[in-house]
């Protein structure tokens, strides 16, 4: 009777994971990339008591990662052997390593390099805007009064 129990427990922690990076996958489809090379250039990013245009966000990011970032990550690492390479190599060049993925035949030797990418799930969908140019002519008067001015000015 108890091994049941502890089966059915297992189960139901198991839909539970699944639930949960099911979840996971589907907020990350929901984030973009939010970089100075896409829409957002010119953009803003307001925190509460702060604003940055994205450029300079990004730029402040990646100099606080490539001047501490890698000295702490060398130093969490250490117990283990360390990473080798210089700020430089793991930022731009890529540092030489070796792969072994399930499957594979062997050690796969590539470089492999850390990209900092900065992402935005939206609160709400973007409604695109239209160029003025490309704005379909419309007979709806841009206020409610320029009906009655209409009116008035066809009186006279």
């Amino acid at each position: 009777m108890r091994r049941r129990r502890i089966e059915f427990y297992l189960q139901g922690q198991a839909q539970e994971i699944e639930m949960e990076q099911a979840q996971e996958i589907e907020m990350e489809r929901k984030f973009k990339p939010l970089d100075d090379k896409s829409e957002f250039e010119n953009t803003v990013l307001s925190f509460s008591n702060s604003m940055f245009k994205i450029r300079e966000f990004i730029t402040a990011i990646e100099r606080a990662f490539q001047s501490q970032g890698l000295d702490i990550l060398k130093s969490m690492l250490s117990s283990r052997g360390g990473i080798p390479g210089t700020s430089e190599q793991w930022y731009r060049q890529g540092v030489d390593c070796e792969l072994l993925k399930p499957g594979s035949e062997g050690w796969i030797k590539g470089k492999v390099r850390i990209k900092i990418s900065l992402k935005l799930c939206l609160d709400e969908p973007e409604i695109s805007e239209i160029p003025s140019s490309n704005k379909p002519e419309t007979n709806q008067p841009e206020s409610p009064l320029d009906d009655i001015r209409r009116l008035i000015n066809q009186d006279r």
